[in-house]
């Protein structure tokens, strides 16, 4: 099983791969921001530190979209690329913590975050964007979980657990530290 089987992955290899998985995700949904940023907004209009609102929605909207469309690919490449299936499944948890992470902010319509401006903007319920976004991610879960189950389920999913919480606490201590908008 061991070698055929390329989900047969040690605790220690699940956590690095969660974990770095975890900042490549975390900084594709930052660059989505910045790169939208950059191509609605003139350099004039960025260096004066005030941007007008006028394409909002699509700034601060990239991110969550880029984190909806990787979970969707994760997903479809957790049962068409086998070789691939432990990153998309970190990927996907990626993209479920994140849900976690804003759900209270979201829920109890306080603080701030993407979802409740992408609400403000859309005037719509954040709630009820963050429901759409969880409802697609649990589909995803379903879909890459009919795809064959985790060798040693238990210790694999304790090992993803634990890169995820160690991603989220490294984002909001040397993220913050170096700038990112966390």
């Amino acid at each position: 099983m061991r070698d055929t089987d390329p989900l047969y992955v040690s605790r220690v290899a699940w956590f690095g791969i969660t974990f770095a998985t975890f900042w490549i995700a975390l900084l594709g949904h930052e660059a989505a921001h910045f790169a939208v940023a950059h191509s609605v907004y003139s350099p004039s209009e960025l260096s004066s530190g005030y941007l007008p609102p006028r394409d909002d929605l699509f700034v601060v909207g990239a991110g969550p979209a880029f984190t909806l469309a990787m979970i969707v690919a994760s997903a479809a490449a957790s049962r068409a690329l086998r070789q691939a299936r432990a990153m998309a499944i970190a990927a996907i948890a990626f993209g479920m913590s994140r849900l976690v992470v804003i759900a209270p902010a979201t829920l109890l319509n306080t603080g701030m975050n993407d979802e409740r401006t992408v609400a403000h903007l859309l005037n719509v319920s954040p709630v009820l964007l963050w429901i759409v976004e969880a409802l697609v991610a649990v589909a995803a879960v379903a879909f890459a979980a009919r795809g064959g189950g985790l060798a040693h389920r238990r210790r694999s999913v304790m090992a993803i657990m634990a890169a995820i919480v160690g991603g989220w606490v490294s984002a909001f201590t040397v993220g913050r530290a170096i700038g990112l908008p966390i």
